[in-house]
C-alpha cells in the first residue's frame, strides 16, 4: 500500500526550520499533492489543492470507488497544506489558526484559508477520515 506522508513531512519541516517564512518557502508549491490525486483520477489537472472547496471534494468522494483511500489521502494532503497556510498567515498553532479563519478574524482576499480550513474540519470532524491507511490485504484477511 503507498504511503505518502504529506503531512509528516509537513510537520518535520515546521519542527525543524525556525521562522514562518522558512517553513512557508520549503512547502511552497508542492506538486507532488496534485500529482498523487491526479494518480488516483481524484483531481483536475492545474487546479490547485487550496482552490478546491470542500463542496468539491464532498462530490469528488462520492466518485471515488476506494473511499478509505481517497479520505486518507486528501487528510494527508489538507493537513499539509493547514501547516503551510498556519505560516503563511505566522501562526503558530493549528487552532488558533483553524479558529481565526472559521470565525472571519483573518482578512485575507484569498479564499485558499477558507477552504482548507473547511475541508480539514469536515475531514477530521465530520467524516473522521483515517490518519492510517489500512492494507487492502489485512481486510481481505478479516473476510
Amino acid at each position: 500500500m503507498t504511503e505518502y506522508g504529506f503531512a509528516e513531512e509537513a510537520r518535520r519541516v515546521e519542527e525543524e526550520l525556525e521562522s514562518h517564512q522558512e517553513i512557508v518557502n520549503e512547502l511552497r508549491g508542492s506538486r507532488e499533492y496534485q500529482e498523487a490525486l491526479l494518480e488516483q483520477g481524484w483531481h483536475r489537472e492545474n487546479v490547485g489543492i487550496s482552490v478546491q472547496k470542500v463542496s468539491d471534494w464532498k462530490e469528488q468522494r462520492k466518485q471515488a470507488m476506494d473511499k478509505q483511500h481517497f479520505d486518507f489521502l486528501l487528510r494527508e494532503i489538507i493537513e499539509a497544506e493547514l501547516v503551510f497556510w498556519k505560516h503563511f498567515y505566522e501562526f503558530d498553532l493549528d487552532q488558533v489558526f483553524v479558529t481565526a479563519v472559521s470565525s472571519g478574524d483573518l482578512n485575507t482576499t484569498s479564499h485558499s484559508p477558507e477552504n482548507i480550513v473547511k475541508t480539514w474540519k469536515w475531514l477530521t470532524e465530520e467524516i473522521d477520515a483515517p490518519e492510517t491507511l489500512e492494507s487492502k490485504q489485512a481486510r481481505l484477511g478479516d473476510l
